[in-house]
């Protein structure tokens, strides 16, 4: 459970860096 747990806990860490990545990248007209 704690090896599930801290995966979970990795992928929303890179999905949250890809959204800030996106964000930046798209025009503030975009978001």
């Amino acid at each position: 459970a704690r090896v599930m747990g801290k995966n979970e806990g990795a992928i929303k860490t890179l999905q949250y860096r890809a959204v800030r990545t996106l964000a930046r990248l798209l025009p503030d007209d975009a978001r």
